[in-house]
């Protein structure tokens, strides 16, 4: 790091250019570093939408997507997941189509690989665009492709709970040389070089050069983690085999059959920290629920998500015993909350 602090470039440069070429070389697709996920959905909106679009995205989702595309002056329209998956479901993305339906924006739920097959038909029926939001999907695969590669473009998070981290950072991911290029000139100003000419004004969306050594580290790592990860996830699911729960690389969301908050607090007290994945759905946030005439009652697995399911660990600094305590734990705390006198 000592290094890096005395090279001239701190933004940008040519550590940040290594970090992408190794992320190509893991992925296989044209890899442009940002300052975050958030970044890198707010660049493929403005490169693959227009104001007035309407984009079509997972009522369970972050905020962050229905916001990019807010941001770029489109509509964010909702259709409901899955159940089994907590992805988006593709029956109820045609139910939501309109003539000014441009594009959809696909969320891989924990790590869990959407049925890209599917989107992909429905976008060449209609002629949309698609952005995969990758944020909780390093190193995941749909039929032997990885995800940020089905659709236009994908969104990759580096925030310091994802699969790998930077402190923050996002990475965007294309299967399109050209789109890549642009990226890269929007996260600079709009200039394809310094104190350059611009064709469409660009923003401050740059990677540090220690971010960048960070990631080049971390990704070395990655299969470590990620074998890490699934051997915690498939303890948990040997461990509570009798919960409903939808299981990725990032976590275990399990729906416990009864007060989900109350078992939060008593799961805390054992120190097992939870997480909801998403604690509420978008089209009940304020901004989205006064703009949209789309109400609940038609997303009702993304509300189940919100209201009813629990989000466990399964981060590669747990080990098999920190594992074994989760569950143990989770049993005694259904045991004596009103989760076993709702079962």
């Amino acid at each position: 790091m000592d290094t890096i602090l005395q090279q001239r470039t701190l933004t940008n440069g040519g550590i940040v250019k290594a970090f992408e070429e190794s992320f190509q070389e893991y992925t296989g697709g044209q890899a442009v570093a940002l300052s975050s996920c958030t970044a890198a959905l707010h660049l493929a909106c403005l490169m693959l939408f227009r104001p007035g679009d309407e984009v079509i995205l997972p009522a369970n989702a972050h905020l962050s997507a229905a916001n990019a595309v807010e941001l770029v002056g489109g509509t964010a329209v909702f259709c409901d997941v899955q159940r089994s998956t907590g992805n988006i479901d593709p029956e109820s993305v045609l139910s939501v189509i309109s003539d000014r339906t441009k594009g959809i924006i696909c969320v891989h739920y924990l790590g869990i690989p959407c049925d890209m097959g599917h989107l992909r038909q429905i976008c060449r029926t209609h002629d949309l665009k698609l952005i995969e939001d990758c944020a909780l999907a390093l190193g995941t695969h749909y039929d032997g492709r990885h995800v940020g590669l089905w659709g236009d473009v994908g969104t990759f998070s580096f925030y310091p709970t994802k699969h790998i981290t930077c402190g923050e950072g996002g990475m965007l991911l294309s299967s399109s040389f050209d789109l890549a290029e642009k990226a890269r000139s929007l996260r600079r100003f709009g200039q394809q070089e310094r104190y350059g000419d611009i064709q469409i004004p660009g923003l401050n969306y740059r990677m540090t050069e220690m971010q960048a050594a960070i990631g080049i580290e971390q990704l070395k790592r990655l299969p470590v983690f990620l074998r890490q990860r699934l051997l915690n996830m498939d303890q948990i699911g040997r461990g509570l085999p009798d919960f409903e729960r939808v299981g990725g690389s990032y976590g275990v969301s399990i729906f416990p059959r009864g007060d989900r908050n109350e078992l939060k607090r008593l799961l805390l007290n054992e120190m097992v920290e939870t997480s909801v994945y998403y604690p509420r759905p978008l089209p009940r946030l304020s901004y989205y629920k006064h703009k949209s005439r789309q109400y609940l009652p038609a997303f009702p697995n993304a509300e189940a998500f919100s209201d009813e399911s629990l989000c466990l660990p399964v981060g590669p600094h747990l080990q098999a015993k920190h594992i074994k305590h989760m569950i143990e734990s989770f049993r005694k705390c259904v045991s004596h909350s009103s989760v076993a006198r709702a079962s």
